[in-house]
């Protein structure tokens, strides 16, 4: 086997990368391996430690890179055919700006975990879990070619899998992590169609070569376009499938199923993360057809996600929609080549929306703490935590973490001052030029795609100010049910720092002056200007164009966002009757309920794919137990019965080769008994007999005349009376 080889010299950044991105791997082989001997507690340390470690040598990392340098660090791999195959390190202020991201999210998961799992039976498995998680991730972000992406891609699949079914014995976890892995799959088949294509036509899956390759238009224009076509669409399969885009999106909001934290990360730096950051590596290679479906599913996807939160009751099912839209418009934008905006917007995205699930788990821990003691009390209070109808009031009990809520949901609506205003505002505007180009080339149905990006705005803007007025500032309604639960009601208030800590960290990188001093203006910060989109051949005519025109384009976000929020405040803060039959309230209209169901996806890939596959799968099963079994079967009976009757001949065989054998033997005594006794005999007798002769005829000769004529006489008689008588 070939030895893998440097191939040019290494910078230690690049060292320190792998480093970073090995040390999570390291927690969590140790705690598979040793938590067993070690107390429960360690292994939080363990973890805690490792990710440290890790943002650590992200931020010396980031110093190292950011001002404007790329490093790459390539060794010999494997050869395949007359081609080798490298792996390597890609840093670039892209992949840096995401490994401070992802270390400092990742660690802050961990903090708040060490108060939310306390007690839980599998403590240590969780963070071992977590470490693997973060481990995948951070393989996506430094990798510099699609394979060894790939490679993260689907551990982060695994990981994912585990930490949604963390609580496996409980049968909607271990059907939602089902759900979430075999969907993915699906996406995954696309993505590997595509590295098969890129492999076939180019030999190479290296981002750099791969740019290079298609910055020569001698070299593209010799590759049939449709392949160039199958193979963007079969890649941005793979993000569909990861970022929960239309119409694979049906498996983010199951995966609540799993602990609160594991959802931040989820949602916020990880999993759903790397389909955009697939998509941003791939940017150079995607065709302007292929953008055009890019755009239209981030667009299906911004609405129906937004239309979908409007009126779920479960706290983080409105977060896990809310993250398939916001998805949605960095998907749009990518389509519409807002390259550097969908950056920007993936990176306060994954602050804000960590910001708000952890907010959520706090708020769902305190209503388990209140459950709990009014049971311990014996006070008859049945509720659901995670079910605003029954949550409210909570913002003088929880001051500091309802401060985090607001800042991070102000941000995801996308008002000033905070951060989501100007990266969602950047796209917005990006979407509107890029109309007004397709436009003017005939396509008049290029303005949906903002028309619908700012009906999204619109939706967000109402169903956070729903769950803020749900959950924060209007009355009690699990207390309406049971005045006896007060004194239990009264008892909640902020948790530990451990909790709060993370959250306000989260909540001060989601204002906007973080990111640059003109609140007003995305375009004009540090962060948008270091995601410079590369040059390609396939996009020589997607140039956008000056925004001196659209100027207008953050006032009408502003006032989008405004309408919904006061639309909220005109159907839940305003009626105080509303407050006491909200308990039991259900969606008023047909349209409510497709909102509540997400439009009936699941139900028509149950009864349109999972029945019917079922059904293919049951006649499959009967084909093959009844015909294709009953067909071996009677071979294989024939075959026995055969070997039975041929065992059988065989032992007849033997029985008479056996039968003869025995005979011969007989006979071959009996042979050897009558040449001893009869043969022998006979000639010993007729030698004895003539041996008695000649002594008798020996005696005749020495006698007498007379005894001769006697003798003549005698036997002369005897031979008259032989034939005569």
């Amino acid at each position: 086997m070939e030895a893998i080889q440097t191939i040019a010299p290494i910078h230690p950044a690049i060292y320190a990368a792998l480093l970073a991105t090995v040390l999570p791997l390291l927690s969590f082989l140790a705690i598979a391996f040793f938590s067993k001997r070690l107390e429960e507690t360690i292994s939080d340390k363990i973890a805690i430690s490792a990710i440290s470690g890790s943002l650590l040598l992200s931020i010396y990392i980031f110093l190292q890179v950011f001002p404007n340098n790329t490093l790459e660090g390539n060794w010999h791999w494997f050869r395949v055919g007359d081609y080798s195959l490298n792996f390597g390190v890609l840093l670039d202020q892209l992949s840096v700006v995401m490994l401070l991201v992802v270390s400092l999210i990742s660690l802050l998961v961990h903090v708040f975990s060490m108060n939310y799992m306390k007690g839980e039976k599998y403590y240590a498995r969780y963070y071992g879990y977590l470490g693997l998680f973060t481990f995948s991730m951070l393989v996506i972000l430094i990798a510099d070619n699609l394979l060894l992406l790939f490679m993260g891609w689907e551990l982060v699949g695994l990981s994912s899998y585990l930490l949604i079914g963390f609580w496996f014995e409980r049968p909607l976890a271990a059907n939602a992590n089902r759900k979430a892995f075999l969907t993915n799959r699906v996406g995954d088949m696309g993505f590997l169609l595509g590295l098969m294509i890129l492999w076939a036509y180019f030999h190479t899956l290296s981002f750099a070569e791969l740019s290079q390759v298609f910055s020569n238009p001698g070299v593209i224009n010799q590759i049939p376009e449709v392949w160039l076509i199958v193979a963007g669409l079969g890649i941005f399969m793979g993000t569909v499938g990861k970022s929960a885009q239309f119409p694979l999106q049906v498996w983010l909001p199951d995966a609540m199923q799993g602990p609160t934290p594991v959802s931040a990360l989820i949602h916020a730096a990880t999993m759903v993360a790397a389909g955009i950051f697939l998509l941003a590596r791939v940017f150079p290679l995607l065709v302007p057809e292929v953008l055009m479906v890019v755009a239209v599913i981030g667009a299906i996807t911004a609405i129906q996600g937004a239309y979908s939160a409007l009126n779920q009751f479960d706290i983080k099912r409105v977060l896990a929609y809310s993250t398939s839209s916001q998805l949605g418009y960095m998907v749009l934008g990518m389509g519409v080549g807002a390259y550097e905006a969908s950056l920007f917007h993936l990176v306060t995205h994954a602050f804000f929306k960590a910001g708000l699930f952890l907010a959520v788990g706090a708020v769902i821990h305190a209503m388990h703490h209140f459950q709990y003691q009014c049971k311990k009390l014996s006070i008859p209070v049945h509720f659901d935590p995670q079910d605003m109808r029954q949550m409210g009031d909570l913002m003088r009990r929880m001051p500091l973490i309802h401060a985090g809520y607001v800042i991070c949901a102000a941000a995801l609506i996308g008002l000033p001052f905070f951060s989501g205003f100007m990266s969602k505002d950047a796209i917005l505007m990006a979407s509107w030029e890029w109309a007004s180009n397709m436009s003017a080339h005939g396509h008049v149905w290029a303005w949906a795609i903002p028309f619908l990006g700012f009906a999204a705005a619109v939706l967000t803007a109402f169903y956070m100010a729903r769950q803020w007025y749900l959950v924060f500032w209007s009355k009690s309604r699990v207390l309406s049910k049971c005045q006896a639960a007060c004194p239990c009601y009264d008892n909640l208030k902020d948790p530990s720092w451990k909790k709060t800590v993370p959250v306000g960290i989260l909540a001060v990188m989601s204002i906007s002056f973080v990111y640059g001093l003109n609140p007003f203006d995305g375009h004009a910060t540090w962060l948008y200007h270091a995601f410079e989109r590369p040059a390609t051949v396939l996009l020589s005519g997607w140039q956008l164009s000056g925004r001196e025109h659209l100027t207008f384009i953050p006032f009408l976000a502003v006032l989008s966002a405004l309408g919904g929020i006061l639309y909220a405040y005109n159907k839940y803060g305003r009626d105080e009757k509303i407050w006491e039959d909200y308990v039991h309230r259900r969606p008023q209209s047909k349209l409510g309920y497709y909102s509540l169901n997400n439009f009936y996806m699941d139900r028509f890939y149950r009864k349109h794919f999972m029945i019917r596959s079922l059904r293919w799968a049951y006649r499959l099963h009967w084909f093959d137990q009844k015909i294709m079994s009953g067909m071996v079967d009677g071979v294989a009976g024939l075959t026995v019965r055969s070997s039975k009757a041929f065992a059988w001949l065989e032992s007849l065989n033997n029985s008479i080769i056996n039968g003869l054998g025995v005979l011969g033997v007989i006979l071959a005594q009996g042979t050897k008994m009558f040449d001893r006794f009869f043969v022998d005999g006979l000639v010993k007798g007729l030698g004895e007999l003539s041996k008695g002769l000649g002594r008798g005829l020996a005696n005749l000769q020495g006698k007498q005349v007379q005894s001769y004529i006697t003798y003549a006489v005698v036997f002369l008689l005897f031979i008259v009376f032989w034939f005569f008588i």
